[in-house]
């Protein structure tokens, strides 16, 4: 099987991409500069923590955690940024076909058919053959499917942006714990 063929399909990355944490992530590749690397924050964070806090060091700064999680933000953020600028709205808004049909047909007019049609002409391959004889459900499930494996170039960037995020986030936690198992096995 093509390694392409595995990518996962806008149905597929919407669990993520509609995600409150993904929405909040979007941000990160322009908040987290400011909050994280800018000299001037880190001057201020230092000054509020070393007055709040007695006995914090002076000298604080970013350590491999804290460029983990900052990367991760951010590498997450541009999947956010992706998933959001290309994945077609009809897939961000029903998330799978019977959703689809079932709002969207008693509403589809002859010019949308027409539309439709000729999208799913113009994206035909493997994975859509043949058109079923003309009806509208039939268009329409077409026409789904057809944008929910559009743009793979884009679904394999997101995806990948959003699984490298997700393992830079996620390595400061797996770190402390494997530090506290080997304290404990001591």
């Amino acid at each position: 099987m093509n390694l392409l063929e595995k990518i996962p399909n806008w149905e597929q990355l919407r669990t993520i991409g509609n995600s409150a944490p993904s929405r909040i992530l979007a941000f990160a590749p322009f908040i987290s500069y400011i909050l994280i690397l800018n000299e001037y924050a880190l001057t201020i964070a230092k000054g509020i923590f070393s007055s709040a806090l007695i006995g914090i060091r002076a000298d604080i700064a970013p350590t491999f955690g804290l460029y983990c999680i900052y990367f991760g933000s951010v590498i997450f953020g541009m999947g956010s940024i992706l998933y959001t600028a290309y994945c077609p709205q009809e897939i961000k808004k029903y998330g799978d076909v019977i959703k689809y049909l079932d709002k969207e047909l008693k509403f589809v007019m002859n010019e949308d058919i027409s539309r439709q049609s000729e999208y799913i002409l113009s994206k035909v391959d493997d994975h859509i053959n043949y058109i079923a004889p003309i009806d509208n459900t039939a268009i329409l499930k077409n026409y789904y499917d057809a944008l929910n494996l559009s743009r793979k170039w884009m679904r394999l960037a997101a995806s990948a942006l959003f699984g490298g995020g997700m393992i830079l986030l996620f390595l400061p936690s797996l770190l402390t714990f494997l530090k506290i198992v080997r304290m404990l096995l001591r």
